[in-house]
């Protein structure tokens, strides 16, 4: 008890502190080394984060990126993969305040978007509250030739009538059939993006990311031709 009412402790708890900052600090320095590394065999370079990229897209008021605070970019690749302009990143952002906080961070798919813009639209499977909430007016787009589409998914965008004519039947077939709805696409008009929450690649699971996130950017970018 005299130890702990004394001004060790103080030092115990900094100490403590500390090393869990280098922790993390080395934890980060391997991630980024294993993807630098498994970006380079798939043909992608590493750079630094993009705070310009980050601060364009927040002004777009997009779903991922208007969330919480605190938003960050700690890992970027970028170049062509399976004939797409691409930009891999791990996102970060924080919802709560100092003493009730969670941080998410997850690996995000950026496809640049050839020729004219795609409309601004979100697209990210519907939590069970929210699809309580949808037969209550909640706003989404509905369809009814795809009930299953409808019942799983929430798709929203200012612009409804050019949404709709990008999301005909067969992409709508696309997205109803894929064996996991864990998927959300999100278009800022030049960008297409595509992740799944809270879920993060490593080194070794980079190149199966980057092969479902590009059949779904490919099946959307096909879609309006």
């Amino acid at each position: 008890m005299e130890f702990w009412m004394g001004p060790w402790w103080i030092f115990v708890i900094l100490f403590a502190i500390g090393l869990i900052i280098w922790a993390i600090r080395r934890q980060s320095r391997k991630r980024a080394q294993e993807m630098a590394a498994a970006g380079s065999q798939l043909g992608l370079a590493s750079g630094a984060a993009q705070k310009t990229f980050l601060k364009s897209l927040s002004k777009k008021k997009t779903h991922l990126f208007s969330r919480g605070s605190g938003r960050k970019i700690r890992l970027w690749l970028e170049g062509k993969y399976q004939g797409l302009d691409v930009r891999y990143f791990d996102y970060q952002y924080t919802f709560g305040g100092l003493h009730a906080a969670i941080t998410y961070v997850q690996g995000v798919a950026a496809f640049a978007v050839p020729n004219q813009p795609l409309p601004v639209f979100q697209l990210r499977p519907a939590t069970s509250v929210e699809k309580l909430a949808s037969k209550l007016g909640y706003p989404t787009l509905k369809f009814n030739s795809h009930a299953s589409f409808t019942s799983t998914y929430l798709l929203q965008g200012p612009e409804e009538t050019s949404i709709r004519m990008l999301f005909l039947p067969p992409l709508l077939d696309f997205f109803q059939n894929l064996p996991e709805s864990k998927w959300s696409v999100e278009s800022s008009g030049e960008w297409l993006f595509v992740y799944a929450h809270a879920s993060l690649p490593g080194g070794a699971g980079l190149a199966a990311f980057l092969d479902e996130a590009s059949r779904i950017a490919r099946a959307v970018l096909q879609a309006r031709t």
